[in-house]
């Protein structure tokens, strides 16, 4: 058998030797490795009474908001309505189907809606056409009020220089021509001029010439309404504001005044935003006034109440 031999001297300096087998040797020192664990590891009775005193007086125990929190995601900014813009999606493409179907149709004479107003389909929602034929008299008008309010379309005249119609804003359900409102002149030689109709009133009237295209092309109309302010705009520019002063909300209305006119791509915002209106240019208003552009009209003949129309026979309202 293997021995290991282990010689050293004693304090009285005598020689001592030490024979150990192999097997022996490791098993005195993993002793001598375990007894020493135990010594550096056991507290002692003074440690152990000064922990239970501590844990008596709630030293050393940690609150659920003292204890390391896990790391959160960053919050993303809001991302709430005033941060809609101009080109924000939640712009309402409305369907000329749809209004031709559900808006609610008045004319001075006993006819249907297919009699007056027809939709030229085309490839896309978008360029298809709301088609007015101008008479008789009268006008089609949304089955819901509005306040506070963006609305766009487009609008031509085919064939007619001379072209009449208007969107009429705040109106009621009021059969008869024409009811009380704000309107918005869509005719060719005064597009964009903005008065009240029936017995409605406003702040101010405006009378702008000369903002129609050609004959034949598109025109564009912008109308933001907050709190009975209206601010429009016709082609790209600010024609000014109208404040009504009695009557703040109410129904949107198309009129068939005479004259063949197309509508499409209709949108409307019914929730208010901030500078929802964005002309290339503008034309301060600040009384009543008359405003010219660069662009002569091929007939000055505005049409506010009491023009020269000829006075449409009595009414007969259909559903």
């Amino acid at each position: 058998m293997n021995t290991l031999q282990l010689q050293g001297r004693s304090r009285h300096d005598r020689s001592i030797v030490i024979r150990l087998s192999c097997a022996s040797f490791r098993r005195t020192i993993g002793l001598w490795i375990c007894v020493s664990l135990c010594v550096v590891t056991t507290p002692s009775k003074g440690d152990e009474a000064k922990s239970a005193s501590n844990i008596s007086q709630g030293a050393g125990i940690q609150e659920p908001s003292q204890l390391p929190q896990p790391q959160q995601p960053p919050v993303p900014p809001s991302t709430g309505a005033a941060a809609i813009t101009a080109d924000s999606p939640q712009r309402q493409l409305l369907s000329v189907s749809d209004i031709k179907k559900n808006w609610l149709i008045f004319s001075v004479e006993k006819t249907g809606r297919d009699d007056v107003w027809k939709v030229q389909k085309a490839a896309t929602e978008e360029d298809s056409e709301l088609i007015c034929l101008g008479k008789p008299f009268g006008y089609l008008q949304s089955p819901e009020k509005f306040a506070d309010f963006d609305l766009g379309f487009e609008w031509k005249y085919p064939d007619d220089p001379n072209g009449n119609s208007g969107l009429l804003v705040y109106t009621d359900k009021e059969e008869r021509i024409w009811p009380d409102s704000i309107q918005i002149q869509l005719h060719a030689p005064a597009a964009g001029s903005i008065f009240p109709a029936g017995a409605a009133t406003s702040n101010t009237t405006i009378n702008v010439k000369g903002l129609s295209r050609p004959l034949g092309e598109w025109n564009s109309l912008q109308v933001s309404s907050r709190s009975g302010r209206l601010t429009v705009v016709v082609n790209g520019t600010r024609v000014g504001e109208v404040l009504a002063t009695d009557q703040t909300s109410g129904r949107l209305a198309l009129q068939s005044e005479g004259a063949v006119v197309h509508f499409r791509r209709f949108w409307l915002n019914p929730a208010p935003r901030e500078n929802s209106v964005t002309p290339e240019k503008s034309v301060s208003v600040e009384k009543s006034v008359t405003l010219e552009t660069d662009k002569p009209p091929t007939k000055v003949d505005s049409d506010p109440v009491g023009s020269s129309e000829p006075k449409p026979p009595a009414a007969n309202p259909q559903s």
